[in-house]
Order: structure tokens, then sequence, then C-alpha cells
């Protein structure tokens, strides 16, 4: 009987501790560059902006805002791969899948900056784990 708990705390703890090292890559982590912000500034501006709103606050009352309330309710939670597919299969409205991978990337790191997210070193590409990371609140 001894050894079932010691056996089941040691799993219990094991458990714990690779859910801790296994744990999800956040937003936080800077996982696009300035650069690549600045550049989906500019295709926001042109595929988006004109149901998001130029500042991400939605004048189609179809579209969701991107910042503020309205991005912590869409994307808070999700996983950048659940971001991507979204957008990518539906917009622009109309033209869903018309601009390339790396322009969605691009347009989401946008969105990542204009909400407050840290630039980082590297740019997300089509080869970049979208899955494995998520979008948090701050730390």
């Amino acid at each position: 009987m001894r050894f079932s708990i010691v056996g089941a705390s040691v799993l219990a703890v094991g458990l714990m501790t690779g859910a801790v090292t296994a744990q999800e890559r956040t937003a936080w982590a800077g996982v696009f560059t300035d650069v690549q912000a600045a550049r989906g500034g500019e295709v926001y501006l042109t595929a988006c902006a004109m149901c998001h709103g130029p500042d991400l606050v939605a004048t189609d009352p179809e579209a969701p805002g991107l910042a503020g309330f309205s991005f912590n309710l869409q994307w808070i939670g999700r996983t950048l791969a659940e971001r991507f597919d979204r957008i990518k299969t539906t917009m622009p409205m109309g033209a869903a899948g018309s601009l390339t991978d790396q322009e969605y990337l691009d347009i989401i790191a946008y969105i990542l900056s204009f909400n407050g997210y840290p630039a980082g070193l590297e740019e997300m590409t089509p080869a970049t784990d979208l899955g494995g990371i998520t979008i948090t609140r701050p730390p």
C-alpha cells in the first residue's frame, strides 16, 4: 500500500513537471519581428482596414474589432494556428485565401504588435509551429 501511494505521488509530480516542461510557448515570447509587423500593417491597410478599421476598431457591424476587448474576446486562449486558419479561410471578405501564407502571418504579427505583444528576433513563417504558440494575457 505504501508503495502505491509513493508511486502515485511520484507519477503525479512527474505529470505536473511534464506539463510545465511541455507547456506551449506564448505570443509574449516575441514570435515576430518589428519589420514583419510593419509589413503586416501595410497589407492590413489594403486588405483588412475597410471592414476592421484602420485602427483595428471595426467599421463594419459584421466584422469584429481586432484591438482591446474585442481582441481579447476573439484571440486570448487560441493558438496562432487557429487564428491563421480562421483568417486564411474567411478573409478578406469575398476573397478568402487570396493572400499568401506569409502575408497572413505578417497581418497576424501586425495585430499582435498593435495589441502590445513584443517583437522578437525571428519572423513567423509558414514553417513556424503556429500550433505550439498560444495567445495569452500579459504574463
